[in-house]
């Protein structure tokens, strides 16, 4: 009894993710919905950077300044909307947005931000600049306080560690009960052949 509510608790896998695209200069919406009951909770947005998740805007006033001014807040019963407007080429990355905590509440995003389909007519100029050669280090964005986002490769967040650790656990488990009722299925029946002669 003990091993079958264990388990319902380790399938209580959170799989939502959703995936957003907006225009560089549009608006970004990080929509999570909770459970009614965690209204008065602090609930947070954070944005993954290559090692970690860094705190970027919450329900009770704190902003990076990374985003500081361009962050608005709608909460309702049950749900909270950070909208953040003038979307940069920055903002681009895997979000979450949780209740803070409570371990299984919470959502994440993927973040897209796309060239602008119209751009304004290009006008031509008389002087023409060499394509520059520095091979510098990127450097921090002035008043950022984090560095521009790096697109590297996939990135292997520790959530999906977390869910594909559960299910091989869980995949155990289920192969450790059939052969342990395969093993005592075949006990009886010797059992029950011994009986008869």
């Amino acid at each position: 009894m003990k091993i079958s509510i264990f388990l319902l608790l380790l399938l209580d896998v959170h799989l939502s993710k959703e995936q957003q695209t907006t225009e560089r200069s549009g608006e970004i919406v990080l929509k999570f919905d909770f459970p009614p009951y965690y209204n008065s909770y602090k609930k947070s947005c954070s944005k993954y950077f290559p090692d970690r998740y860094f705190i970027m805007m919450d329900n009770r006033g704190f902003v990076s300044d990374f985003l500081r001014g361009r962050v608005t807040l709608i909460e309702r019963r049950g749900s909270i909307e950070f909208r953040i407007a003038n979307a940069q080429s920055t903002d681009r990355g895997d979000y979450r947005c949780y209740v803070d905590g409570i371990q299984y509440s919470y959502k994440d995003f993927t973040v897209e931000i796309s060239e602008p389909s119209w751009r304004p007519p290009v006008r031509p100029t008389s002087t023409v600049k060499p394509p520059s050669t520095s091979t510098a280090p990127p450097t921090l964005l002035p008043g950022s306080g984090l560095p521009p986002y790096h697109n590297s490769g996939p990135v292997v967040s520790w959530t999906v560690i977390v869910r594909f650790a559960k299910v091989m656990f869980i995949a155990t488990i289920a192969l450790a009960g059939c052969v342990t009722a395969v093993v005592v299925c075949c006990r009886r029946k010797k059992s029950k052949n011994k009986v008869v002669e």
